[in-house]
Parts: structure tokens; sequence; C-alpha cells
């Protein structure tokens, strides 16, 4: 993690403080999270862009310097949403993996509803949206693997204690995770007819989980 993202978000003094904030200002939406998800993506593997933000002497100077050395721009609100957000849905998916009475509950949930009151139980605040956003980002990424040709299975990472293809499954059943996923991206954030034309994305670079064809898609709006 980047020491500056831990200096204005995650301090105990102002973590409570943010984590209040962003939860009476739920007005973002998947758009948002997966620029700001780019944006620490790039922080962790490009040096120099690390290094100029590493002198931030403020979170506003923060997000000044990140818009005149990236191709990203975005708000203090945006950045903190996706920062502190993720923290809560991890930290929530850690307690699960700790706790055995807890995971049973969030196993038998019946429809996403019931798995974020199960969190809100626990002291954790997220929406039913921003659970799929994460778990999406997570099944795109190159940390996840397609064990045939036809892309009928994945392997998914254990990151930490979290083992991650349990939740996606459960979010693919309820149709939080797209069931479709490119390894590849285009550009766009929505797939049209024209890509499934493009070589580039072929089934073999998709994923196609169990119960695809009777699965439903949330509208990321």
């Amino acid at each position: 993690m980047h020491f500056q993202i831990w200096n204005f978000f995650y301090r105990p003094e102002v973590y409570s403080e943010w984590k209040a904030r962003i939860n009476h200002e739920h007005r973002f939406n998947y758009l948002t999270w997966q620029k700001i998800s780019y944006f620490l993506g790039e922080l962790e593997v490009n040096s120099a862009l690390s290094n100029k933000l590493l002198h931030s002497h403020s979170l506003e100077d923060f997000v000044a310097k990140a818009k005149e050395n990236s191709q990203y721009s975005f708000t203090q609100d945006e950045l903190a949403w996706v920062v502190i957000t993720s923290n809560e849905i991890w930290n929530f998916l850690e307690l699960a993996e700790e706790t055995r009475t807890i995971k049973e509950q969030l196993l038998l949930a019946r429809n996403p509803q019931e798995f974020i009151n199960i969190a809100i139980e626990n002291g954790y605040k997220f929406y039913t949206k921003e659970l799929g956003y994460l778990l999406t980002e997570i099944k795109s990424s190159p940390s996840v693997g397609i064990s045939n040709s036809f892309g009928a299975a994945l392997t998914t990472p254990i990151i930490g204690k979290i083992i991650t293809g349990c939740w996606i499954d459960i979010a693919e059943k309820w149709g939080l995770v797209p069931p479709f996923c490119h390894r590849d991206q285009p550009n766009t954030s929505l797939f049209s007819n024209e890509d499934l034309l493009n070589p580039q994305y072929y089934l073999r670079k998709c994923f196609l989980p169990k119960g695809y064809f009777n699965q439903r898609l949330m509208s990321y709006s």
C-alpha cells in the first residue's frame, strides 16, 4: 500500500471520520470504482508516479499531483469511497474466515441483503453493489486462472486468509458479479455484441461459470 494512502485514510484518527462521511454520500457508480482501482493498481507498479505522490503534503495535493502526472482525475471523496469501502469489505470477509458461525450465516444467506445485514450486525457497512464491484475486480484480474480451454472452471486466489472463489460463486448466483468477464478487457466497462466477434475476446479468454444461462446481471448504474 502506498504510504500516503495509509496516511490520509487509514490512520485511526481519520479512518472513522472518512467512514462516516462516505456512508452518508453514497452517490458513486461502477465507472468511478473502476477508475480508482486502475489508479491504485498503477500506483503499485509505477515507481515514478509513486515517488511523485510520496511528497504530497495533503490529500488535496495528492489528488492534484495524481491528475498532473497520470491519466486519472478524481475527487477526494471518490478516492476515499473506494479505499475505505474496499477495506471494510476485506476486513469483514477476513472476520468471516476466522469466525465459523459468521461464515455459516453468510453461506446460508438467501439474498444479497441478508449478507449485508450480517455485515452490519458485526460493525461493517457497505452496499450490495460495492460488494459486487470488488468481487468483479478480483474475478477479472490476472490472478484468476481458467482451468480448461472452454473457461468452464476457474481458479481464484486466496488473498490473506480469504478464499475469494467462495464469495465470487455466491455473488454470481445473486447476479452481483457478471458471469461473463474478459481477462483482457476492452476499453469500455460494458461488453457489446461486437466484442464477441473480435478474436481477442473468444471463449478461451472468458469466464463461463456454472449456471451462466440462469444468471441475471445487476445493472451497474
